[in-house]
């Protein structure tokens, strides 16, 4: 099963999504905690000096009156402590030396009616205790940063919501500013080819893109140079083997002539030359109609391909001679408007393949009026091995390939149990 891939647009978008909303919470987090803590230690640093200031009066006279203001006051012990403070708080609840909170409920902010008070116990030198009460109500105004403490929740709620969008519109902004890019060198190499190859690309504003540009451009190049040296090689090479091929023709059948009294060992080894000859022949015009252009491809014809097979079948039959091979022919009428040089060199080579890579099994070649299909299975180790692993490799069946590209049919090669089963399809697709 293929792996499904991912888009890079949509990976990148949702990584730094999700880091944004991890670094904003953390700093939400911080910001909450920073803050409350600095009011907290502001309050606890005035609260401390006041209280250093009282025991030091204390410790002087005793009996000195303690200092009240209009929100803070102080109290010597728990007995003159505030009725409130009883009923919340004791003694073992405040620490000494630790800033307490004593904050209202959301009914008691609801009817209006609350207090606000910061307490700081503080031990004097006699052992008793010392207690410093801040207090605000309804109808005083509280300091900014308490204020501010209150609605921090929906202040960081609110901030975090305006940095996500700005980053969103940020990385919208980077990803147009890169893929439009991208999109135009998508598009240029799209339609790069053999005619504007030597055109230099557009730029693309970009230097990484611009070289990545340069690497398509020069690679579509060698490839192009290869593909034209092998073309080249291809056609040069079939043009020269047509003469060698016609002059071993032409004296195989002078020597048939003049050896008419040959015997039978004699006849065997020539009619071998015959066929190895008249392969080589098939194979150099199949090769040379390979390298022509499309417009110049052979005129096709309707060809009767039941019997077609059935020759190839006689012409390779003595690669199975002597072979424990079971060959079943199922040769209905079928009729096909193809040329036919390029098909028999196809069939040819399935057919041939077939019968040279089947030691020991069977062969089953079956002719429809769509498609021509041919099963080879070996049931010895050594013909099973070479036809699972060798037969679908070679210059033969690689011809095939091109043919049946070449001439828009269909074709199959699959593994089976102790061979392989191709198929060709009669029909364009």
């Amino acid at each position: 099963m293929m792996k499904k891939t991912r888009k890079l647009r949509r990976h990148i978008t949702r990584s730094l999504g999700l880091a944004a909303l991890v670094m904003i919470g953390v700093y939400s987090i911080l910001v909450e905690y920073t803050l409350i803590k600095g009011i907290e230690e502001a309050a606890f640093f005035d609260l401390r000096l006041l209280a250093k200031d009282i025991s030091l009066s204390y410790q002087k006279d005793p009996h000195a009156s303690l200092p009240m203001y209009p929100r803070v006051k102080a109290y010597i012990g728990e007995k003159d402590l505030p009725g409130w403070f009883k009923k919340r708080f004791s003694p073992a609840d405040l620490p000494v030396g630790t800033l307490a909170l004593d904050e209202p409920t959301d009914a008691e902010y609801g009817k209006g009616q609350w207090e606000y008070h910061v307490m700081l116990p503080n031990e004097l030198h006699d052992g008793k205790r010392l207690y410093i009460i801040q207090s605000y109500t309804e109808k005083d105004d509280l300091p900014e940063a308490f204020i501010f403490s209150e609605n921090l929740e929906i202040i960081i709620l609110g901030t975090g919501i305006f940095f996500i969008v700005l980053l969103l519109v940020c990385v919208r902004r980077l990803f147009r500013t890169v893929s439009f890019p991208l999109e135009r060198l998508w598009g240029w190499a799209e339609k790069l080819d053999h005619d504007n190859l030597a055109v230099p690309h557009p730029d693309f504003n970009f230097e990484e893109i611009n070289q990545l540009a340069d690497l398509i451009q020069n690679a579509v190049g060698d490839l192009h140079q290869a593909l034209n040296r092998e073309h080249h090689f291809l056609r040069n090479a079939s043009h020269e083997l047509r003469t060698p091929i016609a002059v071993i023709r032409t004296n195989m059948d002078l020597l048939e002539r003049l050896q008419t009294n040959s015997g039978d060992r004699e006849k065997i080894s020539h009619q071998r030359i015959r066929r190895a000859v008249d392969n080589m022949h098939r194979l150099t015009e199949t090769l040379l109609w390979l390298s022509r252009k499309e417009e110049t491809m052979p005129l096709p014809e309707a060809i009767l391909v039941n019997e077609l097979v059935a020759d190839l079948v006689e012409e390779n039959r003595y690669l199975i001679a002597g072979k424990d091979v079971d060959l079943t022919l199922d040769l209905e009428t079928a009729q096909a408007t193809l040329p036919r040089t390029a098909l028999r060199i196809a069939l040819g080579n399935l057919v041939r393949n077939a019968f040279q890579y089947t030691g020991q099994g069977r062969i089953a070649i079956k002719v429809t009026p769509t498609a021509v299909t041919i099963t080879n299975a070996s049931s010895n180790t050594e013909g099973s091995r070479l036809t699972a692993d060798e037969s679908g490799f070679g210059l033969g069946l690689m011809l095939v390939e091109q043919i049946c590209h070449k001439l828009n049919l269909s074709y199959e090669s699959i593994s089976v149990p102790g061979g392989r089963k191709t198929r060709l399809s009669l029909s364009h697709e």
